[in-house]
């Protein structure tokens, strides 16, 4: 029981190790895409219960990553990468050779939910990472808009801003300010939005010229 215990007391050590190299390389936001797969292709195998037949694969953005001596086999293991609601990639791990079955699977649970970790901190990373690009995309919107987060025809846009008037409507005191209803208009109503897009808002005013003046503050 004792050497039971042990061992797996040492695969979570392994595991959250490796956690914490891939928390380490994340930090850098300004590393290149090519070299921070490279690096985290690198990094993965040591988390699993057998390294040195462990190879790994990421597929971001149509462009395919490899460890050095990776082979596609029958004993393999995936999780999408999503940034925004998107998915934009995939991380494949695989046993180059048979060892055992444990519940038809040559993959521990545990190493499943570490996969799901590291792609799910993957795409925050991409997340933040493409919100610097959106920003810089709205400051200047003469430059390339191929890093924005989201296309303009996504739904997140005119979802968001409709979520922002329903906050909106439930702060505003309606006869504090002599409103007797406010619309939303333009492209958040069409659902059309875009990543410039304002949110229009009509505004049904009854009251007095004191409750216009604190309104329109």
């Amino acid at each position: 029981m004792r050497n039971i215990a042990f061992d797996k007391l040492k695969e979570r050590a392994k595991e959250l190790n490796c956690i914490y190299n891939v928390e380490e390389l994340l930090k850098d936001y300004d590393i290149d895409n090519e070299n921070l797969f490279k690096k985290l292709i690198n990094k993965i195998p040591a988390g699993w219960q057998y390294p040195t037949i462990c190879e790994v694969r990421i597929i971001y953005e149509k462009k395919i990553f490899e460890s050095d001596n990776f082979i596609k086999t029958q004993w393999s293991q995936n999780v999408n990468i999503i940034v925004d609601n998107n998915i934009l990639g995939e991380i494949q791990v695989f046993y180059t050779q048979f060892i055992r079955l444990l519940n038809n699977s040559q993959f521990l649970p545990e190493e499943q939910k570490l996969l799901n970790t590291i792609a799910n901190r993957l795409g925050n990373y991409f997340f933040h990472k493409k919100i610097k690009h959106t920003l810089s995309y709205m400051r200047s919107p003469s430059k390339s808009s191929d890093n924005v987060i989201l296309s303009p025809k996504s739904d997140e846009y005119w979802k968001w801003r409709l979520k922002m008037t329903n906050i909106i409507a439930k702060k505003l005191d309606f006869d504090k300010f002599g409103v007797e209803n406010f619309y939303t208009i333009g492209s958040t109503k069409n659902a059309n939005a875009g990543p410039n897009s304002d949110i229009d808002l009509l505004i049904h005013f009854t009251g007095n010229e004191n409750q216009k003046k604190e309104l329109t503050r």
